[in-house]
């Protein structure tokens, strides 16, 4: 949501991730640092400080195996994935979205968003695959029906 409200409102919104980080971190416990990094990670990405956002999504996965929160270590993999880009981004990206299928989770990229708000600006956001672009324009021109 930061990254696409106006300037003083993105700023304001990150303002408040990171005091909400703050306050959940005084928890002390795995589960208060696993959502305490998520929201940092977000808040670096929004406000466009890359290497601070990987840090903390690899930080918040971490903190979530310690923690047991399988579906939170995924969510920051994930954004660790999209922040990356490229090959190895695509991997950690393919590789939550493989583990969240088996939980069934129909949309990944819903459930990152919810969990670990705060996406990459768009030109940090891997691209979609020749295939993957394909499937996109056969949908748009009534060529093949949508999944089920």
């Amino acid at each position: 949501a930061a990254a696409a409200a106006a300037p003083s409102a993105a700023a304001t919104l990150v303002a408040s991730a990171r005091r909400d980080a703050r306050r959940t971190r005084r928890e002390r416990l795995p589960w208060a640092r696993c959502l305490a990094d998520l929201l940092d990670g977000g808040a670096a990405a929004a406000g466009g400080d890359e290497a601070a956002a990987h840090a903390c999504f690899a930080a918040a996965a971490a903190a979530a195996d310690g923690a047991d929160l399988a579906l939170h270590a995924a969510v920051a993999r994930r954004r660790q994935g999209e922040l990356l880009g490229g090959d190895a981004g695509a991997a950690l990206v393919a590789g939550s979205d493989a583990w969240m299928a088996t939980q069934r989770v129909r949309q990944p990229g819903r459930w990152t968003a919810m969990l670990a708000p705060g996406s990459p600006p768009a030109a940090w956001r891997p691209r979609p695959s020749t295939a993957q672009r394909a499937v996109v324009d056969r949908r748009a021109i009534g060529r093949s029906p949508e999944p089920r």
